[in-house]
This record gives C-alpha cells, structure tokens and sequence, in this order.
C-alpha cells in the first residue's frame, strides 16, 4: 500500500504532495494554486492605488474651483469699491466747480450792477458776461462727460478682462504615476 508523503517547506501554507498516479495527484498543483492567489491581491492593490489617486484629482479639482470663486469675489469687490471712489470724487469735483460757478456769477452781477449806471458799457458787460457764464458752464459738462466716460471704460475693460479670465481659466491636477502591476516571484 503506497504512502503519502507531504515536505512541509518554510511556508507553513504551502504543501509540496508527491506523485501518486493511482490518485491522480501530481506534484506542484497546490503550488500553482498559491501563485494564482497571489497574483489576484497585487491586480486588488493596483485598484487601490487608483481609487486614491482619483480622489486626489478630486480634491485638487474642488480646491481650485473654490480658489478661482474666491479671486473672483475680490476683483468684483475691488471693481465695486474702486467705481464708488471715483463717483465720489467727481461729485465732490462737480460741488467744488457749482460753488466757483456761483462765486463767479455773483461776482459778474455785482460788476454788472456797478457798471449799469454807464449805459455805454452796459451793452458790453452784459455781452462779457453771457460769454464767461456760457464758457464756465460748457467747461464743467464736459469735465463731468469726461469723467463718466472715464469711469465707464475703466469699469468696461475690468469686467471683461474678469470674464475671459473666467472662461479661460482650466484646473491643473497634480500629475499622479500609473498603478504598478509587479508580478510576484516565484517562491525557491
């Protein structure tokens, strides 16, 4: 009667059987049955190392969306504070102007009024003073035109640097390396 006989190597799970034809037994395949389960947990730790490696992409992703939303805010508030600046200033301008304006006019009228008693001159005072109050008056609409138009474009070009900014902006992910699929050796 045949004798089975088992080497048991210095990996307890692994068993060598010998050869015994009438059981139909051969050597090795319990060996090869290792290898195989073997090599299936290094194809599940590749896996791995990709489902982490996306989830890094995804934080890097929402990190710089959330950046861009916050540059976004700040250009928007600085554009805001800086067209509230300038519109004070040119209403400021514009008081200063009214105030000269009517120091200006009182000073002609009282001039007009000392002057009336001369009808030679009146005619000419009057026409002098038409003149300047046309002139002053000309000159300070088209300082506020100018103003607005000003504050108009500057606001124009920012906005629009702002949206092609926006539109060209793209979220650049960390570069991650492939997964490594390392077979294992074969046991000695």
């Amino acid at each position: 009667m045949p004798v089975l006989v088992c080497v048991i190597t210095r990996y307890p799970s692994k068993i060598t059987v010998s050869r015994f034809p009438k059981l139909g037994i051969e050597r090795g395949e319990e060996e090869e049955e290792e290898e195989e389960d073997e090599d299936e947990e290094e194809e599940g730790g590749g896996e791995g190392r990709g489902t982490a490696a996306a989830a890094v992409v995804v934080v890097v992703v929402a990190a710089a969306a959330a950046a861009a939303v916050v540059v976004v805010v700040v250009v928007v508030v600085v554009v805001v504070v800086v067209v509230v600046v300038v519109v004070v200033q040119v209403v400021a301008a514009a008081r200063a102007t009214a105030v000269v304006v009517v120091v200006a006019a009182a000073v002609v009228v009282v001039v007009v009024v000392i002057l009336v008693a001369s009808e030679a001159v009146a005619a000419v005072v009057v026409a002098v003073v038409v003149v300047v109050v046309v002139v002053v008056v000309v000159v300070v609409v088209v300082v506020i035109v100018v103003v607005v138009v000003v504050v108009v474009v500057v606001v124009v070009v920012v906005v629009v640097v702002v949206v092609v900014a926006i539109e060209n902006w793209e979220p650049h992910p960390k570069k991650t390396l492939p997964g490594r699929n390392v077979r294992a050796l074969p046991t000695i």
